[in-house]
């Protein structure tokens, strides 16, 4: 197998034929790692420096990707650290980050991609991998890889939501505890007693519209609790919302619905359909409408999954209250950090110290 790493982006659009096809045969297939999805943030993020792990096969095929970039990191205020991290982590909503690593001789392929990063340890100090599924052998694959490899590793566990939607709709719905299943009905006679119509996104000229009342909607809700919502704090993370979902509807991905009554928007959930999942990214819903419109969206939104035989709504990353009475099973994922043999790295590694803690902070993010 050979080896090379990309480190700019002309190079990188060079893969463009291969990367989904290498995609959908490996382990990690999700709709956070496409080209679709890592394209839209390297539109966003070019000053980023790329330093992607290319493996080829005796055939010259693409049997493996590290999609990595530089970023600055400082341990304790003082000591710069090189840090690699998984292209399309921040700003764009991704969870399930991963090396792309064909099927056939993944572990092989695992190993000589930490074989390369041995070879050239004067480019990095460590490398960060949050928020990895926990169901597939990609974690496990990849420490093995550190192990024949001498590299030190580090992982913590981290959780993820997500309902299966293993039987019917009705079923579903007698799952939910006595008082939210009353809570749901009451809030959706409520909302129905009025002029109201949902809609689901069907063409590209209505992608701009729904954009815009998700951007509203969301900054109005959250602005209750003194936020003003992911979109106002995170202009990057909107930036990239609006390059994704035109590339989302042309593959036929995009799940748009919202909720009208007379004609104004009151509720709008954006959601994306990949492996038939329902992958639920972000909604918005008005405050001064009806309590609960949202409940009634997402319940619609969640009866067209049923209806579609679609396999599992995914809620992505974090576990709460609110996720569980919808019925959502805590799914186990990780953080990885792996460290180069340098002394600072091996500590960072050894005293668990992470780089989402308040001992390792970012500088510059790219560099």
């Amino acid at each position: 197998m050979r080896s090379y790493a990309v480190k700019n982006w002309s190079d990188f659009e060079k893969l463009e034929v291969e990367w989904n096809e290498l995609l959908v045969n490996s382990d990690s297939d999700s709709i956070f790692l496409t080209w679709e999805w890592i394209s839209s943030w390297v539109e966003i993020h070019r000053a980023a420096k790329p330093y992607i792990i290319v493996i080829r096969d005796s055939a010259d095929k693409l049997v493996g990707l590290a999609p990595l970039y530089h970023c600055r990191m400082r341990a304790f205020k003082l000591a710069p650290l090189k840090c690699l991290c998984i292209l399309g982590d921040i700003e764009s909503g991704s969870d399930y980050l991963d090396f792309i690593i064909s099927k056939k001789e993944s572990g092989k392929i695992a190993s000589t991609i930490m074989r390369h990063l041995k070879q050239n340890r004067n480019d990095w100090d460590l490398i960060w991998m949050p928020k990895m599924s926990g169901w597939n052998n990609s974690v496990q694959m990849i420490a093995d890889a550190c192990i024949d490899n001498n590299i030190n590793y580090v992982k913590r566990q981290t959780e993820f939501s997500s309902i299966p939607l293993d039987c019917s709709f009705d079923d579903y719905l007698l799952k939910f505890s006595r008082k939210h299943r009353e809570q749901i009905r009451r809030q959706k006679r409520k909302v129905f007693k009025n002029d109201v119509t949902i809609y689901h996104c069907e063409s590209a000229d209505e992608v701009s519209s729904y954009q815009d009342d998700l951007f509203r909607l969301n900054h109005k809700r959250w602005m209750l609790l003194g936020d003003p919502g992911t979109f106002v704090r995170k202009p990057n993370e909107k930036k990239f919302y609006q390059s994704f979902v035109l590339k989302a509807f042309k593959k036929g991905w995009l799940q748009y619905y919202r909720l009208s009554d007379s004609g104004e928007v009151k509720a709008i959930q954006l959601g994306y359909l990949y492996n038939n999942i329902f992958h639920q990214m972000q909604e918005g819903f008005d405050p001064d409408y009806i309590n609960g419109v949202g409940n009634v969206l997402r319940l619609n939104v969640m009866q067209k999954c049923f209806n579609n035989n679609t396999s599992e709504y995914d809620f992505l990353g974090g576990h709460s209250e609110h996720k569980r009475r919808w019925g959502a099973i805590i799914r186990k994922g990780y953080d990885l950090l792996i460290a180069n043999n340098k002394l600072l790295p091996e500590l960072l590694v050894k005293h668990r110290v992470w780089p989402s803690g308040r001992y390792i902070t970012t500088t510059t993010k790219f560099s």
